[in-house]
Parts: structure tokens; sequence; C-alpha cells
């Protein structure tokens, strides 16, 4: 009787499992694995992403990211009224992200200038720009924004790289590391163990620039 207890456990928890959310991704056209995934949705933002591959899949993929976030704006007042504007264009731009050549950097970037959002944070880190555009914005979006830990680090060390090679001076770069130093030090009273090695790394930075 233990055995079959035992393997009646183990049945469910893997029925668990397999049964739990996981992101198709946004190239994804499979409404009917799309509308799975719906059901096992954790969150409303989870929810809004699947209901808005739903709607491209079943009335045809945007030509554009400005018609992208038209469609999507649509969707998302139609499911959560709530949903606020931010996260509408943080789903446009990661619908857009993922249709590349398609979509062209160029006009994800202008789209990313007329509605800037937290998420234009990643498409500045990882997108390629390599440009002052991309140095102002990811430099904004951690001033402004709150982002986990592990992007922070990320942020300062291409910052750091760019500095350099878009030869700012090093009154710009410091005034840069001191506002980043008050901003992130106040994370050192959640969690210092976690946020210490940030301030510590952006305190030497603004050493070598003195």
């Amino acid at each position: 009787m233990k055995k079959l207890v035992l393997s009646l456990v183990i049945v469910a928890c893997v029925a668990a499992s397999a049964a739990e959310f996981k992101h198709p991704g946004w190239n994804c056209k499979d409404v009917t694995l799309l509308q799975e995934q719906l059901t096992l949705a954790p969150t409303e933002y989870n929810k809004l992403s699947i209901a808005i591959l739903i709607d491209f899949a079943q009335n045809g993929t945007p030509e554009t990211i400005e018609s992208a976030f038209a469609r999507i704006n649509v969707v998302t007042s139609a499911n959560d009224p709530t949903c606020s504007q931010a996260s509408k264009l943080d789903f446009a731009k990661q619908w857009a992200r993922s249709t590349r050549p398609k979509m062209d950097s160029a006009s994800i970037k202008q789209f990313c200038i007329d509605n800037p959002s937290s998420y234009d944070l990643y498409i500045g880190l990882w997108d390629g720009y390599e440009d002052f555009w991309s140095f102002q914005v990811v430099s904004d979006c951690l001033l402004k924004n709150g982002y986990s830990a592990n992007y922070v680090i990320q942020a300062i060390d291409y910052l750091n790289r760019q500095a350099i090679a878009l030869g700012k001076s090093d009154e710009e770069v410091l005034d840069l590391l001191k506002k980043l130093n008050r901003t992130f030090s106040a994370n050192l009273i959640k969690d210092k163990e976690v946020w210490g090695p940030i301030v510590a790394q952006i305190r030497t930075m603004m050493e070598t620039y003195k």
C-alpha cells in the first residue's frame, strides 16, 4: 500500500510539473498551445502576453511595431482595462525584438525614442546599438526604474565600456556614477549581500574617474 501511495504521489507531481506555465515565445502561432498556456498563466501580465499572441495568430501578424502597439492596446484594454501604458509599450517592444530581421533595429530604436519605457534598458544593452543613444537610455533607465541586481551589474559594466568607446569625458562619467551611487546605495538597506558588491563596484569606478 505504501508503494502504491508513493507511486500516486510521484505521478501527481509529474502531472503538476507538466501543467506548469511556460511562455511559448513571441513568435508562437500555435493557437491551441497558446490557449492551453493562457489557462495556466500565473499572473495578469502573463495572461495578457498570451492573449496578444492569440490575437496575432488568429488575425494576422502586424507589419510594423506601431501597428503591433495599436493591436496590443486593443487586446489589453479588452482583457484588462487597468493595464498600464508602460506595460503595453513593453509588450510591443518584446514582440518587435522577436521578429527581427523582419522588424529592423532602426524602427525599434525610433519607437523607443518616441515611446520610452523601462524595457528600453534591455534594448540598449542587448541590441548592439553601442551609440550615444544606447548609453543615454541605459543611464536614464537605471536612474528612473527598478531592476534586479543581475541586470544592474550588466548595465554598469556596459556603461563603463561604452564611456571609453564613445570618448565620454571624466566629468560626465563621474557625475553619472555619483547619481548611480546615490540610487543604489539606498538598496543596501533592503539587501546588503545582494547590492553591496554593486555599490562597491560603482564606488571603485568613481575613484578611477577622479
